[in-house]
């Protein structure tokens, strides 16, 4: 991949941070199974509340992208009753501390939940973390995944 950028003719850029947690939750989606995969007719990653930013990054780069054969989709939700029929759903840090009513409206929806900088460990699946200005890094809780 890195040789493919050198040889582009494009000037070279920073990445963004949205950019970056666009390509994660690309390659969270990348190596997640769901139960129901045969019957679904695409993939969909969506966002709670909606966000506009990295989800304007994500539709952009997921443009004439597959995962496993299906279209991925990529949405913008208002209410919990539609954010369930997300595969990877990324909750807006702004709701943080209403993981527990998120969850439980998701409950046994399949929907794998990516917070940002969540501080509930008992309603993170996979966490956003920002230890240092300029990095970013993931906490994966699997358990919460396991017995979702």
């Amino acid at each position: 991949m890195l040789f493919a950028l050198l040889l582009n003719s494009a000037p070279l850029h920073a990445i963004t941070s949205d950019e970056l947690r666009a390509a994660y939750l690309f390659n969270f989606a990348k190596h997640t199974q769901w139960p129901n995969e045969e019957q679904l007719e695409h993939f969909t990653i969506g966002f709670y509340p909606p966000q506009e930013d990295i989800g304007g990054v994500l539709m952009r780069a997921a443009q004439n992208k597959s995962l496993r054969g299906k279209p991925l989709m990529v949405e913008n939700y208002e209410s919990l009753s539609e954010a369930s029929k997300a595969q990877l759903l990324v909750i807006g840090p702004q709701e943080n501390d209403k993981l527990q009513e998120i969850n439980r409206a998701l409950s046994r929806s399949h929907t794998l939940l990516i917070t940002d900088q969540a501080r509930d460990p008992l309603h993170i699946m996979i966490n956003f973390l920002a230890p240092q200005e300029n990095t970013l890094t993931f906490e994966v809780h699997r358990p919460n995944i396991i017995y979702e």
